[in-house]
């Protein structure tokens, strides 16, 4: 089930069409696709963490036949240890009222609670619930100087670029409409065919070495 927001005062047509091409994507490959458009909290940042246990609530409260078994792109697995997940995070602020998180508050809080329950996972010798996967699968970076990826990259992220994040994704848009082609590879024959079974091969070697 994929996931994605937009509202608020940014009315530039770049950004709907970047929304537009996630729609898509859920289309193509058979996911149901979610947009929120209106603010869930007053709290700074705080809409995308709300928007995820919400979802997460109203998945879960599903018959196992009728519920999603993951939400993307944040790539989490809808159980009862995500749900856990989500309700620490959105309470951290309310729980800890004496830590300064920050401007990206949201992410900060996320941050804290994973340590923290990764620490109680290992200190209990129970499998990790929690992998941490390479960003490049499904976040890659476009910088001032140019893209950290390659064609058939998942994504195209815009961290950090502020006045100048729209002509780049103006940019980005064009180089789609013009190459696509170019930029849209068949799974198998992108860097993902051998990266990401090796990956899941040595995390579930990792983790049976911790348990024996």
């Amino acid at each position: 089930m994929g996931l994605s927001m937009l509202y608020g005062s940014y009315n530039f047509p770049q950004l709907e069409a970047a929304l537009d091409l996630h729609r898509r994507h859920c289309e193509r490959w058979g996911y149901r696709f979610e947009c929120l458009t209106q603010p869930l909290t007053a709290r700074k940042l705080y809409s995308k963490p709300y928007f995820l246990l919400l979802t997460m609530l109203t998945e879960l409260s599903k018959s196992m036949e009728e519920r999603h078994e993951w939400l993307i792109l944040f790539y989490l697995k809808i159980n009862q240890y995500s749900l856990d997940l989500l309700t620490q995070i959105v309470d951290y602020p309310m729980a800890h009222p004496d830590i300064e998180l920050g401007w990206s508050a949201d992410q900060a809080a996320m941050e804290r609670v994973i340590r923290s329950m990764e620490i109680q996972l290992k200190d209990q010798d129970r499998p990790p619930g929690i992998a941490w996967v390479p960003r490049e699968w499904f976040n890659t970076f476009e910088f001032e100087h140019g893209f950290e990826g390659q064609p058939g990259h998942f994504i195209v992220h815009f961290p950090g670029l502020g006045e100048t994040r729209i002509s780049h994704m103006a940019q980005w848009l064009n180089v789609l409409q013009q190459n696509q082609q170019e930029w849209e590879i068949s799974p198998e024959y992108t860097f993902y065919a051998e990266d990401v079974p090796r990956f899941w091969n040595e995390f579930a070697a990792n983790a049976s070495i911790r348990l024996a």
